[in-house]
């Protein structure tokens, strides 16, 4: 939660589960490493990204 009061959450594709971003990332991966992840079972921990985009906090505009 921020100082305004405000949580900012990451609702997943399923639309049902959620989380707060604080500590979210987002991986980039190549198609051939999603497939072999998905394949073997596996989850988060077993990517190897390219790229991360991390999400640890939002702000709030004044004008919106």
């Amino acid at each position: 939660m921020n100082e305004s009061g405000h949580v900012a959450i990451v609702v997943l594709n399923d639309g049902t589960t959620y989380t707060d971003v604080n500590g979210c990332s987002i991986l980039i991966v190549s198609r051939e490493e999603y497939d072999r992840v998905i394949q073997s079972g596996g989850d988060a921990r077993d990517f190897n990204p390219i790229a991360e985009v991390a999400l640890f906090n939002h702000t709030i505009r004044e004008d919106a």
